[in-house]
């Protein structure tokens, strides 16, 4: 008998942004998520050098680190060193993940 092997789900995490009041969430791995936000990471750690200004971790490893990355990475990088874009981690619910699975298969495809 052929033993069937279970994929494991990749451990997903839920980032809100909040801007004017408006929220918009990302769902993704904390790779997908840090690529995604990537250029955020990149512009902020070009102005970390300036006095204030907090240092930029452009490739954490976990998801509260991350989201306090984007955070000041968004803070360095406005003209007046305070963002109107705030950032939180949100809770995953089961129609985020299947969701998520769902965007995972169609790629795939």
């Amino acid at each position: 008998m052929a033993t069937v092997k279970k994929v494991k789900a990749p451990k997903i995490f839920k980032i809100l942004s909040t801007r004017r009041g408006r929220t918009s969430e990302t769902v993704g791995t904390i790779a997908e998520l840090t690529q995604y936000f990537s250029y955020t990471l990149e512009c902020g750690k070009s102005y970390e050098w300036e006095k204030g200004n907090k240092k930029i971790n452009v490739a954490p490893k976990g998801i509260k680190s991350l989201v306090k990355n984007i955070d000041n990475a968004k803070n360095n990088s406005a003209a007046n060193g305070w963002s109107d874009t705030s950032y939180s981690e949100g809770t995953i619910n089961e129609e985020d993940k299947i969701k998520y699975m769902a965007d995972l298969e169609s790629q795939a495809a």
